[in-house]
């Protein structure tokens, strides 16, 4: 079998697999979802005070970054733990991505963080929110051409995603890019799935061999207790 042929195997079976290990991976998920909350404040802080610098958009980095931060909070109190909230995170990430991009008038080095977004969100194994990611992104890019094209400004400030020029051949490029990312993160973040699905079945294996062995131990001391009653006895 080829490694394209065994790769479409393993996003074919992803889904059930996640379903087989979905309710252990409950406390793992937890601890990446407070991560991914420090995380995002990080990103807030950076907004309001960093990637403002060089075009004075310090406004929009507070103002910008608080609303994705509360959102991220909000969702973390009511639904931490689920699928709801590592996609809320997914979109956090990449909305921070369209904020720097912003602020830095389309400067091509904020496009990185898209790529160090999605790589974050390997913290759970779960690969939807990627997919999610990907998408949104995608969008953005998709959307923010279209506007400056058109030219369009906001509070001003025109709106940029690319500095140097723009049309729909940068924005497939980047597609590209992003699209080919997000396949082997997804492909990655399956191959732990099944690593922690081999290791949870080891797990239980173990467990159930020494619960074995503990039944065997009481069944051969009680044993060797009635005998020894016997034996008591008959003197």
């Amino acid at each position: 079998m080829s490694s394209l042929s065994r790769l479409f195997l393993t996003l074919r079976h992803a889904p059930a697999l996640y379903r087989e290990i979905e309710g252990d991976l409950k406390a793992p998920h937890l601890r990446s979802d407070r991560f991914m909350l420090y995380l995002v404040f990080l990103h807030w802080v950076a907004a309001a005070f960093f990637t403002a610098i060089t075009y004075n958009t310090y406004l929009l980095g507070a103002l910008g970054g608080g609303i994705i931060f509360l959102c991220t909070w909000v969702f973390y109190r009511l639904y931490r733990g689920e699928r709801t909230f590592r996609i809320m995170a997914a979109f956090a990430l990449l909305s921070f991505s369209v904020l720097f991009i912003q602020q830095q008038l389309g400067r091509i080095e904020m496009h990185f963080h898209i790529f160090v977004a999605l790589a974050f969100l390997t913290v759970y194994k779960d690969y939807i929110p990627l997919i999610v990611g990907a998408a949104f992104s995608t969008a953005h890019h998709w959307l923010f051409n279209l506007l400056q094209e058109e030219g369009i400004r906001i509070f001003d400030m025109p709106v940029m995603v690319f500095n140097y020029g723009c049309g729909m051949d940068i924005v497939l490029l980047h597609t590209l890019f992003v699209v080919v990312e997000t396949v082997m993160l997804v492909y990655i973040t399956i191959m732990r799935q099944h690593a922690f699905a081999t290791i949870l079945e080891t797990s239980r294996s173990v467990r159930e061999l020494n619960n074995n062995l503990e039944k065997s131990v009481e069944e051969k001391t009680a044993q060797i207790r009635q005998q020894m009653r016997h034996i008591e006895a008959s003197n």
